[in-house]
Parts: C-alpha cells; structure tokens; sequence
C-alpha cells in the first residue's frame, strides 16, 4: 500500500498509482491523507495491553508450556490483568474494566504463529491415551522413593 502512496508523492495520478501497485484507488489517497489501515484503528482504540506488554505475555504462556505447566484461558486472562493493573497503578490509572469476553479469543488469533491451546477435552484425551501400564508404574516409582516432607 505504501508503494501506491510512494507512486503518487512521484508524480503518478492515483489511478496509474493504482494499476501499476495493485492497490484500489481510494485506498491510496485515503492512506495519502494520512488515515491508518482499520485494523490498525481498532486495535489502538480497543487494545487493552501494549505492543510490549503481549509480547511479554506470550513469552510467558511459551515459558510456561515449555517447562511442562500449559496454561489455560483463565491463567492467561490473570495475567493480563496483573499486566494492566501493573500498567495502571504506574500511571495512577483509576481501577481498570475486566478483560471482554472474546479478550481470549483475539488475543490467539493475534498470536496464532505462537500460540496453540487445547480445550480440556483435548488435553484429557491425549493424558489419557499416554498413560500406559508402564509409565504409571515408572511414575510411581519415582513418587514413592521422595519424602512428602
């Protein structure tokens, strides 16, 4: 789309700015004046944590899965909220709203390159089908030989 924009400051009329980027006319003379892509609008307006912020939370969520403790909706959602009011108390932000209901949802389709989580049905079934005769006598093995205290 820049491209398009870049044709136009050269010189082009908009509509051979449009043949030659691809790009539909009204978008590059939108995006000339000066107006964000919409879902660059919507995210700034309706964002709750900071580019730097997510992406602290989706290392988090990867540390967690990688040392064996997947997390679920509910943990995620705890801590983006630590996350917001850690934001808010720094900026003496009055008490923020509660995540949306579809806060979770997005958040993964943001981050779908990194993140994959399961529904508990799914989970359960895989445990389930991995539990052999001899992984559980292994794991009690390595239970009974530690001290509970």
């Amino acid at each position: 789309m820049q491209d398009g924009v870049e044709l136009v400051r050269q010189g082009f009329t908009l509509k051979q700015a449009a043949d030659v980027s691809g790009a539909p006319m009204e978008t590059i003379r939108r995006r000339k004046a000066g107006q964000m892509p919409r879902e660059d609008v919507a995210r700034t307006g309706s964002q709750r944590l900071t580019d730097a912020q997510e992406a602290a939370l989706v290392s988090f969520v990867i540390k967690m899965e990688d040392a064996g403790f997947p997390l679920r909706q509910s943990d995620v959602e705890e801590a983006a909220m630590d996350l917001i009011h850690e934001g808010a108390s720094a900026s003496g932000a009055p008490e923020p709203e509660p995540l949306g209901k579809c806060w979770f949802s997005r958040f993964c389709k943001r981050h779908k390159n990194m993140l994959a989580f399961r529904t508990k049905e799914t989970l359960a079934k895989e445990r389930t089908r991995g539990l052999t005769e001899e992984r559980a006598s292994h794991f009690y093995a390595l239970v009974s030989g530690v001290d509970p205290n």
